[in-house]
């Protein structure tokens, strides 16, 4: 009797008992599954929209560039084309004797007939301006001037101001003769992305602001205009009588101009050249 009761009984046990591990692993797989899943925030759209941009968009500088001192000797180098121009097409000229006595209107025939080509080296402003000046005025000397300085760009071209739109450089004339030694400061600009040639030239003399040679720029300018090898022999203190008759003492640098096998000297202030050297340099001839 007992063994047939208990039987239903062990049963109805072990059924429970199987529910209940049922429920407690379906449980655990449940919060198995809520750890498993992040929760997903949507990104802010402006956030979203820097993150691409950053990406894909390149940083640009715009900040504009300025020239390097080999290109603003390019530049520089149309200071001399000008005169170029200016001459050539004055050989051309041709003016009855009343135009020959006017400056001003030898200047403005001859403004008339220079060529396209010559907008391509100035401004308009100095087109229109300082060139017709500067006609006017080397036909009233005669050309006995020059029409523009006779600049020593090889030697030495001093950058003064740089930027996108302005450049201004110094260097200096020097010659056999001491009232044409000087400062000469060339500006040009950028007008309409060509930089041309601006103002003309500003020119201060030697007695205002010294041209404090190196030797390295003696030594250049004088290879350039003797057409000849230079050697540097000495820098100095020297007393010397100048052209006018007064003495000077001041720093020189003597030079071997080797084609004429002849020693030369300048003051390294004005450029003045020394007439008398001192005779311990005589033996280096």
């Amino acid at each position: 009797m007992y063994k047939n009761i208990l039987n239903p009984l062990f049963l109805l046990l072990i059924l429970f008992f199987v529910a209940a591990c049922s429920e407690v692993n379906d449980t655990s797989s449940q919060q198995s599954s809520e750890d498993d899943v992040q929760e997903v925030v949507p990104e802010d759209s402006d956030s979203q929209s820097e993150k691409d941009d950053g990406e894909t968009a390149p940083v640009v500088n715009e900040e504009p560039e300025v020239l390097s001192d080999a290109e603003i000797r390019v530049v520089m180098d149309k200071f001399q084309k000008i005169e170029d121009i200016v001459k050539e097409t004055n050989s051309k000229m041709t003016f009855s004797d009343e135009e020959s006595t006017q400056s001003e209107v030898m200047a403005a025939k001859l403004q008339e007939n220079l060529p396209e080509s010559i907008k391509e080296l100035v401004s308009s402003e100095m087109l229109n301006k300082e060139l017709p000046e500067e006609l006017q005025y080397w036909y009233y000397s005669s050309g006995e001037d020059g029409f523009f300085p006779e600049v020593s760009l090889d030697a030495r071209m001093e950058v003064i101001e740089n930027t996108p739109q302005f450049i201004k450089v110094k260097t200096f004339q020097l010659n056999e003769f001491f009232q044409w030694h000087g400062n000469v400061y060339i500006t040009a600009v950028n007008e309409n992305g060509q930089w041309l040639i601006d103002g003309g030239y500003e020119w201060v003399d030697v007695d205002k602001e010294p041209l404090d040679l190196s030797k390295e720029e003696l030594l250049i300018h004088e290879e350039t205009i003797n057409d000849s090898e230079i050697e540097f022999i000495a820098e100095e203190t020297i007393t010397s009588t100048l052209a006018d008759g007064t003495s000077k003492t001041a720093n020189a640098i003597i030079v071997k101009i080797v084609k004429d096998n002849m020693l030369k000297g300048r003051f390294t202030d004005t450029g003045e050249v020394v007439n008398e050297l001192p005779e311990k340099f005589k033996s280096a001839e």
